[in-house]
C-alpha cells in the first residue's frame, strides 16, 4: 500500500519511508498534508457512506483490497464494515453479492439505487459541502423545478424542495453515465394529478435541453412520483376520504393504547390529513423521505415521538405499508404540538391571595407570584377573607395570606409578606415539591449501575431489565426489545433512552446505566442508558419524560450525572432542573 501511494503522499507534502521492516512519515509541507488529513480522517460513518455510494456506481464487482487502499484503511477494518453494508443495502431493497476473488456488488432495480444513492448523497451534504461545478448544477436544477411548479401552483416545503432537486440531479448523473430506468411501476393513483404531470414534462424538457439528453417515459414517471410524494398539500379540500378515515383510525389506536384523547382537535386533524395525502403516495412507491432533525427530534419530542410511533402501525394494519424512523418524526412534530395546546387548555389549579393591607400589596403579590412560578396571571384570586368563606377550594392549589388563618381549609396556608423576599421561601419548597416530588421519589439506588461490562444493545438491556425485575419483579426484556425493533432509542451525544412499547403496571420506573466501553447501539455510540417505564395512568408521565428531555439535550449535565450514579447526585440534577 505505501509502494502504492509514493505519488499521493508527494501531492499532498509528505513522504513515506520504508527501511528495514519500520516505516516513518517526513513532513514536506505542513499546510498541504493538513489538508490531506481534514479530507481524508473519516469516522467509520464517513466509510460506509463512501463504499456505499462506490458500489452503486460500479456496474461491476469492487475488490475489498482495493477500497481498503483508497480508504486508507486494512482489510480487517472492513471486513467489520460489511454486515453495516449489508443490512444497509437490505433496507432498499438491494442484494449484497459477494464473491471470492471478485470482491463485492450491489444488486437491484434502478429505482431502488437512486434511492440509496441520493440519500447518502443528501447525508453528505448536511454540513453544506458542496463541490463548485456541482453548485452550479443543483442551482440549474434548481431554477428549472422552481419556474414549473410555480407556474402549475405546487408548493414544496424548504426539506422537500431540497430533497427534490437532490433526486433530479442524481437522475441526471445515472442517464449521463448509462444508467436510465427502462421500467414503469404500475402503480394506480386514485386523485387528480393533472398539474403534477404537467410541471414534470415541463421539467423533464428543459433537462433534456439543458444537458443534451433524452428523457425517457419511465425517467419521466420516476420525476413524477417525486413531485407527488414531496409536494406539501395546502388545501384540506382536495385531501382523500380514505386519508380522513386513516386520521380516525390514528386516534383510536393513540386513545386505546396510549389513553390520550386527540379526537376533539381539529388542528392536528388537519395537519395530519395535509401531511398524511403525500405520506401514503410515498409509502406507496417506496420514496424515503431524509430528516436531518431526527435525533433532536427523538431527545426532545419523547412523547410526540412514542405517540407517532403508535401511529405508524395503523399505516401497517390500512396499507401494509412500514413507515420509517425519519417519516414518524416528521409526524411526531404534529403530535408534540398537540400536546402543548392540551397542555396549554388543561384546567390549572388557581393560587388565592389574601392581603390585609390593602389592594395594591395585594397586586405586587400577585406580580411576584407570576414571576417567580411562571402562573398565569388570571390563575392567582385575590380574594377578601370573606370570600374565601364562601369559596369553592376544589380548584385551588394553596392559600398565600399576609395575615393569620384560623381555620383549616384542608389544603396548604403560607403566610408571606410583599416586601420581604425570604417569606417565599416556604412557598418556593411547595411549588417545587409539587413538580419534584414524583420524580425524586423514583430514584432508586439498585437500579443506578455504573462502569457496566457489555458488548451490544442487546446484552445492556438485559442486563438493565434484569436488576428492574429483580427490584419490581416485573420482566420487560421483550418489551423492550420490541420498542427497539420499531425504532432505536439512541439520541446521538453518547446517550440511549430504551423503554417498553407497552407498559400496563401501576409503578413508573426509572433506572440509569453508565457503561464501561462504549458500545454501538444500532446506528450510533452509545455509554449512558437513561431507562423509563411510565405506565399511561400516571399523571407525572408527560413532566417526567420532559425531565428526560432536558437531560439529554444537556451533554455536561448529562455526563455529570452519568459519572456519579449516586441516589444524591441524581436527585439533585433532577431537583436542579425544577428550580
Amino acid at each position: 500500500m505505501i509502494k502504492n501511494n509514493k505519488d499521493t503522499a508527494a501531492k499532498y507534502g509528505f513522504k513515506l519511508n520504508m527501511r528495514l521492516l519500520k516505516c516513518s512519515l517526513e513532513l514536506l509541507d505542513v499546510d498541504l498534508f493538513a489538508e490531506y488529513m481534514r479530507n481524508n480522517n473519516r469516522s467509520q460513518d464517513d466509510r460506509v457512506s463512501y463504499i456505499i455510494t462506490r458500489l452503486l456506481k460500479s456496474n461491476d464487482f469492487i475488490k475489498i483490497e482495493d477500497l481498503s487502499n483508497e480508504l486508507y484503511v486494512s482489510r480487517a477494518t472492513l471486513d467489520r464494515l460489511m454486515p453495516t453494508i449489508k443490512e444497509i443495502a437490505e433496507t432498499y431493497r438491494l442484494g449484497f453479492i459477494s464473491k471470492p476473488k471478485y470482491g463485492i456488488f450491489l444488486e437491484g432495480n434502478e429505482m431502488d439505487k437512486r434511492l440509496c444513492l441520493t440519500n447518502y448523497r443528501i447525508a453528505s451534504q448536511l454540513d453544506g459541502s458542496l463541490q463548485n461545478k456541482e453548485k452550479d448544477e443543483v442551482s440549474k436544477i434548481q431554477a428549472i423545478v422552481l419556474k414549473s411548479i410555480r407556474k402549475h401552483a405546487l408548493f414544496f416545503n424548504d426539506i422537500n424542495l431540497y430533497n427534490l432537486i437532490q433526486h433530479i440531479f442524481v437522475a441526471i448523473k445515472r442517464i449521463c453515465s448509462g444508467n436510465a430506468m427502462n421500467e414503469t411501476p404500475n402503480i394506480k393513483i386514485d386523485h387528480d394529478i393533472q398539474n403534477e404531470t404537467a410541471a414534470a414534462e415541463e421539467i423533464c424538457d428543459a433537462l433534456e435541453r439543458e444537458y443534451q439528453i433524452t428523457i425517457n417515459d419511465s425517467e419521466k414517471y420516476y420525476i413524477l412520483i417525486h413531485l407527488l410524494g414531496k409536494r406539501t398539500f395546502q388545501n384540506i379540500n382536495v385531501i382523500d376520504e380514505a386519508v380522513f378515515r386513516c386520521v380516525d383510525e390514528i386516534f383510536l389506536r393513540i386513545k386505546a393504547e396510549k389513553n390520550i384523547d386527540f379526537r376533539g382537535d381539529a388542528e392536528l386533524a388537519t395537519s395530519l390529513a395535509l401531511h398524511i395525502q403525500p405520506l401514503l403516495l410515498r409509502l406507496q412507491f417506496g420514496l424515503h423521505q431524509q430528516n436531518p432533525i431526527l435525533l433532536q427530534i427523538k431527545r426532545e419530542m419523547i412523547n410526540g415521538y412514542e405517540i407517532a410511533l403508535c401511529a405508524s402501525q395503523v399505516f401497517h394494519e390500512l396499507y401494509s405499508a412500514d413507515v420509517d424512523e425519519e417519516e414518524i418524526g416528521y409526524l411526531a412534530v404534529y403530535f408534540t404540538m398537540a400536546l402543548e395546546r392540551m397542555k396549554n387548555n388543561a384546567a390549572k389549579k388557581k393560587v388565592a391571595v389574601i392581603c390585609s393591607t390593602g389592594r395594591g400589596t395585594a397586586k405586587l403579590i400577585q406580580y411576584k407570584l407570576v414571576q417567580r412560578y411562571k402562573y398565569r396571571i388570571e390563575d392567582i384570586l385575590l380574594i377578601s377573607l370573606y370570600e374565601l368563606e364562601t369559596m369553592d377550594l376544589a380548584n385551588i392549589e394553596c392559600i398565600i395570606s399576609s395575615l393569620p388563618l384560623y381555620k383549616d381549609y384542608g389544603i396548604p396556608v403560607f403566610y408571606l409578606s410583599a416586601i420581604v423576599d425570604e417569606t417565599f421561601e416556604e412557598v418556593d419548597s411547595f411549588f417545587k415539591s409539587i413538580h419534584v416530588s414524583q420524580h425524586l421519589d423514583l430514584i432508586d439506588e439498585r437500579l443506578l449501575l455504573s462502569d457496566v461490562d457489555c458488548k451490544t444493545r442487546e446484552e445492556a438491556i438485559r442486563i438493565l431489565c434484569d436488576k428492574i425485575k429483580e427490584v419490581h419483579q416485573v420482566d420487560l426484556y421483550d418489551e423492550v426489545i420490541k420498542r427497539e425493533a420499531l425504532s432505536s432509542t439512541e439520541v446521538g451525544k453518547l446517550l440511549a433512552i430504551p423503554h417498553p412499547y407497552q407498559y400496563n403496571h401501576e409503578h413508573t420506573i426509572l433506572a440509569m446505566m453508565k457503561l464501561k466501553k462504549e458500545i454501538k447501539w444500532k446506528y450510533k455510540k452509545v455509554a449512558y442508558v437513561l431507562f423509563s417505564a411510565i405506565p399511561a395512568s400516571d399523571k407525572n408521565g408527560v413532566q417526567i419524560s420532559e425531565t428526560i428531555a432536558r437531560i439529554s439535550l444537556d451533554s455536561v449535565l448529562l455526563k455529570n450525572m452519568m459519572n456519579d450514579l449516586t441516589k444524591e447526585n441524581v436527585e439533585k440534577v433532577f431537583g436542579g432542573l425544577e428550580e
